[in-house]
This record gives C-alpha cells, structure tokens and sequence, in this order.
C-alpha cells in the first residue's frame, strides 16, 4: 500500500496533496514518535521515510509500528541535504502538489499540516511556530534573520500578537518547511554539497533569488528535540557548521557585508586556538573546516 492513514485503510494516492519527508540516521525512537504524532492530524499525509544507512536495526523497528510506510532506504549516509533530496525526488514523481520537510525528532501539533497547506502557495514557503520539546511554551524558532555583516542565523523566539497569522522573514529552518512542488521546481532542490548543517540557510538565500517568501504561520505548531542527530559540539557538528556557513558566505558573496567572511574565519581560528591550547582534538576540525572553505572544497570528513 503506497498511503499512510491513521485508520490503515487503502485509499486512492491522488487524493493526498502533501507528502511529508523524513530523514531517518540512527533515530528509530524519535522516528516512530514523531509518525505517531502525525497519525493525529486533521488531514491525511502520506509519509516518506529516507533511512541514511543507519547502523543498527532501525528499517526493523520503524516498519513494524509502521508496516504500509513509504521507506526508503540508503547503502550509504547522504546527509540532511541528501536524504531530504531523494525524498523529494520521489514525491514530485508521484506527483505530490506540496513536499514537507520534517526532522525526526519533532512531534507535530494535530492543525499543524492543514494550517501550513492553507497558506502554502506557489511563491511562499511556510513554517510552523516551533516549540522546545523540553520546554514546550518556550519558542524555539518563530522566523529567522540572517546577519548579513557575521553570517549567522538567528531565530526570532516570539510571535508578534499585533500581526495576521502569517508573518515574513528571511531564513527556513530545514527542521520543517512545507513548500509548493513549483517552489521546487523554480529554485531546486537541498544543496547536496553541504551534507549537513547551513543548507537550509544557503536555500532560504536562494529562495529569495528567486523572489520566493518565507512565512512563519502562528497557529501552526511543533515541537522540537533539539540536536538529536548530532552532538552540538561534536567534531561533526564543529567541522560542518563551521565549513558551511564560510561556503554559504562565499557563494553568496554579493548578499553579504564583505566582514561576513572574514568575522567567520577568525572565529574559527580563535576557537581552533583554544582547542590547541586545551589539547581538544576538535581543533582539527575547525582548521579542516577553514581549510576546506578556503579552497572550496566539499569534502566529507566525519
């Protein structure tokens, strides 16, 4: 059976308009958490599953709470960017109108999808109100900016009352976006090359190339396990994080201050420093990350 419900009934694919991807690594608990939420909501999804060659018993687990889920599996980690993209690649050849992307470790509000599916439209992605799972009235992100002179991401963390429900910004978190297959099809698909981390931040920059908004829609809600997938402050995350945001500067070089590179690379070599100093292994990677960035090399260290 190709549909995912609730009821574990068949019905005809073409009725469901939203395909909702998630990228699974080594997650099964938060994975099948987070399916049990959506099965929940108001309106009917059908659920890609892309497992990135998890190293236990993962595909098992998930598709014995989940037996008619569409699963797709990888021989090899791609990354974020990766795995979302096969996902999508598979919906619009199914013919899905609207593609969302969700991480594992969220459990979604029962009105989330339909209020995103309301406002969705061909020139405007739209994002949930994203809450902390641990903290769940504490707002992760509520829309985000992207400073032009560093290069960094910020989130907005509170919701404007004064405003309609739909507020613009100009970043999308990757944790969840729901886009029109004609967004899509105009601006493509995740960068591969970034393999995790900063991807969301290069397609939201893209997006506004092409003249496509980014709107946040209060009434929609998750909540998020925050960095589940990758330690924060792990070697990955310090080679990634870092590497990626100097690429992301670089290939948008024309939309940023000319500190914005330089305030990253210092930064990093001052951390590198400090790490040196304190005998931290993970000095190497914020000089691999540098070093990478500087050549514009996409490489995959960890």
């Amino acid at each position: 059976m190709d549909m995912y419900r609730k009821d574990g009934r068949e019905r005809d694919r073409k009725k469901s308009d939203i395909a909702v991807i998630i990228v699974n690594y080594n997650g099964a608990k938060d994975t099948i958490a987070c399916l049990k939420s959506i099965e929940e909501s108001t309106v009917l999804v059908d659920v890609f599953v892309v497992d990135n060659a998890s190293g236990n018993n993962d595909i098992e687990e998930i598709t014995r709470e989940f037996p008619n889920i569409n699963m797709i599996t990888n021989t090899e980690n791609l990354g974020f960017a990766g795995g979302n993209n096969l996902g999508i690649r598979c919906a619009l050849d199914r013919g899905y109108e609207y593609i969302t992307l969700l991480n594992n470790d969220t459990i979604v509000d029962k009105n989330m999808f339909s209020q995103l599916s309301h406002f969705a439209s061909k020139n405007m992605a739209v994002l949930p109100v994203m809450y902390y799972y641990d903290m769940p009235e504490k707002i992760w992100y509520a829309g985000g900016i992207i400073d032009k002179k560093t290069g960094i991401v910020r989130h907005v963390q509170q919701t404007d009352n004064s405003k309609q429900n739909k507020q613009y910004c100009e970043f999308a978190t990757g944790c969840c976006m729901m886009l029109h297959r004609e967004i899509i099809e105009t601006a493509g698909m995740l960068d591969d090359n970034f393999f995790m981390y900063c991807e969301d931040e290069e397609y939201s920059l893209r997006l506004a190339k092409h003249n496509i908004k980014i709107a946040v829609i209060s009434k929609a809600k998750l909540w998020h396990k925050v960095a589940q997938s990758s330690k924060k402050g792990s070697p990955f995350f310090e080679y990634y994080i870092s590497r990626n945001r100097m690429l992301c500067i670089k290939k948008y070089r024309e939309d940023f201050r000319k500190t914005a590179y330089l305030y990253s690379t210092i930064t990093r070599i001052v951390k590198m420093t400090d790490y040196f100093i304190r005998r931290d292994e993970r000095y190497k990677s914020c000089m691999y990350a540098v070093i990478d960035a500087f050549k514009e090399q996409y490489i995959k260290r960890y």
